[in-house]
């Protein structure tokens, strides 16, 4: 996808391979997503109060986590720290791929239960 009024391609949004992955009681579970970005596009999260961790598959892309950056092949894992924001640009001359795991938010305690 390109606009012919932008410099760089819009990324599409994700694919979503799999609903969310919980136990018996529910949350805390795991949504799974494939990411294609064509080169030159971005992705940016921000600060999410659950890890989430990314999985190159192809292409190459650069990570930024705060201040650092970090050149992303296919194979590399990273785990993205709760509290964190990244973005994720593809900057090889083919999509970057990735599978972008994340963990749902916990259900919140359940309170007491009724009087008698």
């Amino acid at each position: 996808m390109h606009s012919p009024d932008q410099d760089t391609p819009v990324p599409p949004m994700p694919r979503t391979l799999c609903p969310p992955v919980t136990d018996q009681d529910g949350p805390p579970g795991w949504e799974c997503s494939w990411w294609s970005l064509p080169p030159g596009s971005h992705v940016a999260r921000p600060q999410s109060p659950v890890r989430a961790w990314l999985v190159a598959l192809a292409g190459r892309s650069v990570l930024r986590i705060g201040e650092d950056s970090l050149l992303v092949r296919p194979g590399d894992t990273f785990v993205i720290p709760a509290g964190s924001a990244y973005r994720l640009t593809a900057c090889g001359r083919e999509p970057a791929q990735l599978l972008d795991v994340t963990q749902t938010p916990a259900a919140p305690e359940p309170g007491p239960g009724p009087r008698a």
